[in-house]
């Protein structure tokens, strides 16, 4: 299972990374699951700024979760 996050702040990334994400992950695990978390924010610097490539990497992100085994999820605003 993948699971593809997109916030935007900082208070919303935290909560999740900090609190969310490992009691998924330990629920997955107890169930013979794989939890895989991936935050497209992460070390993208500015969302507003004008960087193409930025995209272009989220995209090759999302085809390469769309490959693994099981479901993939998307949540949040994601600005492609």
């Amino acid at each position: 299972m993948t699971f593809v996050v997109c916030v935007d702040t900082v208070p919303e990334r935290s909560a999740l990374m900090e609190s969310v994400y490992p009691r998924l992950y330990l629920h997955c695990k107890q169930r013979g699951y794989d939890f895989r978390m991936i935050d497209l924010r992460s070390g993208a610097g500015d969302p507003v700024s004008d960087n193409h490539d930025l995209a272009e990497m989220h995209m090759e992100t999302l085809r390469r979760c769309q490959e693994t085994e099981g479901p993939t999820f998307i949540v949040g605003k994601c600005i492609l």
